[in-house]
């Protein structure tokens, strides 16, 4: 059964074009966690929007392409439960542990609450 069209990730919830990411990171708030660097700002379209840099300092491609995976799917999960819609963009850090869908998730939740904790006004 393929999956209901509340929990799909389409492209328009991508972040994909280079003026795009360099808008979000210039402009938005950063918040360092255990395992990302994520830069928030409002979000341009309406509704909550991911973009992920994951460098070769991460690990090897199958590594990288891991945490892509489980960190789309992190965001999938969790973007209805954020307090207002965003745009962010996430720089996956080095690390030892290897990426868990609950350990991406904390991660996320964790820049979104600090996020409403620092700003009154909406980011």
């Amino acid at each position: 059964m393929p999956p209901s069209g509340h929990f799909r990730f389409p492209r328009e919830s991508r972040i994909v074009t280079a003026a795009e990411f360099g808008r979000i990171k210039r402009g938005g708030r950063r918040v360092a966690t255990r395992y990302f660097l994520v830069y928030l700002a409002p979000a341009a379209a309406g509704i909550p929007r991911l973009g992920m840099i994951v460098t070769r300092k991460v690990g090897g491609a199958v590594h990288r392409n891991r945490c892509k995976r489980v960190l789309r799917e992190a965001f999938r999960l969790s973007r209805h439960n954020f307090p207002a819609p965003v745009d962010l963009v996430v720089i996956v850090k080095r690390s030892e542990d290897s990426p868990t869908l609950e350990r991406y998730t904390k991660d996320l939740e964790l820049a979104l609450a600090t996020r409403s904790r620092t700003n009154r006004d909406g980011l």
